[in-house]
């Protein structure tokens, strides 16, 4: 008895070899990411650096973070994160963790204390010396 293998031309390839065509999701729909947390991080050095980091959800699994825009307003820092996801997607409803780091511009300011608000949760940290160069 003869054991025949016949070769049927078969082509394996890996799916990230295949061409990726943009999809079309149509309309978003924009909101906010649900912050959980918010720390702020002095570097210790000089001038001093200071970094958000944000931690928080997507309320389902096709929310994207979209935006993230700061401001400074005297001794008070908002930053709003927004989102969006496809208006007419059907999505899976678990919490989708995000994680962002953002640094704030605080060469020049003054000692003091100061507020930084991310999508409505605020904490504050304190410049102990000013913070600017000398010329």
């Amino acid at each position: 008895m003869a054991l025949v293998i016949i070769a049927l031309g078969v082509k394996f390839f890996r799916t990230a070899d295949l061409p990726v065509e943009p999809v079309d999701q149509g309309p978003m729909a924009a909101g906010y990411v649900l912050v959980d947390t918010v720390d702020i991080l002095i570097m210790e050095s000089f001038p001093l650096q200071a970094r958000v980091i944000i931690k928080g959800n997507f309320g389902d699994a096709c929310t994207k973070k979209n935006e993230t825009k700061v401001q400074r307003t005297g001794n008070n820092f908002v930053i709003d994160i927004s989102a969006q996801r496809p208006e007419a997607a059907i999505c899976a409803q678990v919490l989708t963790p995000f994680e962002e780091i953002v640094a704030l511009d605080v060469l020049g300011l003054p000692k003091g204390v100061y507020g930084v608000t991310v999508n409505g949760r605020t904490e504050q940290f304190e410049l102990s010396t000013e913070n600017t160069l000398a010329e």
